[in-house]
């Protein structure tokens, strides 16, 4: 399977529909199944991600101890703490842009925050497929900046 399919086969499930939902309830599954119990009950989008999974936040977070997450255990942690603070988190999938190493999806965000207040923002995710896994993922404040950082990359 191609870097953009597999890419695809993890945003696309959830796009359009409250993210949230389905990835909390999930992870209350880790209690029982540990972290192979959250990707069963996520069913084949989070089937493509590699046990050693990168997740940099830093391009848009700024650097920091909480910003870059390694491994599957991290990842689930991290979304089990940033949609914690959302009552709703909505991405859609905007497109996916092929560039160098990566397979960028351009998202748009509409989330609502504690008390009501909606929030709403765009966020590009580059994602690094190897042997059939996303084993990177980066999230940039806009595609061209996402863009930008992985054309210029060593």
């Amino acid at each position: 399977m191609a870097g953009r399919d597999i890419v695809r086969q993890y945003f696309e499930p959830y796009s359009g529909v409250d993210f949230k939902v389905p990835v909390l309830r999930a992870i209350e599954a880790r209690e029982s199944g540990g972290d192979a119990g959250v990707i069963a009950a996520l069913g084949p989008a989070w089937e493509v991600l590699a046990p050693e999974i990168e997740w940099d936040t830093s391009p848009i977070a700024g650097d920091g101890p909480q910003t870059r997450y390694r491994g599957l255990a991290a990842f689930i942690d991290f979304w089990d703490e940033w949609l914690s603070v959302w009552e709703e988190y909505v991405y859609t999938v905007v497109e996916y842009v092929e560039c160098g190493p990566a397979v960028v999806a351009n998202l748009e965000v509409a989330a609502v925050g504690q008390g009501g207040i909606p929030a709403n923002w765009r966020v590009a995710q580059a994602c690094e497929v190897e042997d059939g896994k996303i084993v990177r993922m980066r999230a940039f404040p806009s595609l061209d900046e996402a863009v930008d950082a992985i054309e210029h990359s060593d």
